[in-house]
């Protein structure tokens, strides 16, 4: 783990994940993050795993600000579509 006391980001990284991980290993890390006002975000995993996991944690009200700045910007979709928070 690495924790950056400024910004209160704490970075981890687990080895050794050969299958897909269950709710067991993620939610008790994401209650963790809810109840410092954060989220959990999985910054790498593989293809697979994004279909099935929150890989950008829970929902957020910034969500909507962020899919409406998207469709002022680009309004065809055409800037790397469906890679962003709930596939902005």
């Amino acid at each position: 783990l690495q924790a950056h006391a400024g910004s209160g980001i704490v970075i981890g990284h687990v080895r050794g994940l050969n299958r897909h991980p269950t709710g067991d290993l993620l939610h008790p890390l994401g209650l963790i993050a809810s109840e410092g006002h954060g989220n959990l975000v999985i910054t790498r995993c593989p293809p697979a795993w994004k279909q099935v996991l929150a890989i950008w944690g829970r929902p957020t009200s910034d969500r909507l600000l962020m899919k409406a700045v998207k469709a002022k910007l680009d309004p065809d979709c055409i800037f790397n579509p469906g890679r962003f928070v709930d596939g902005i």
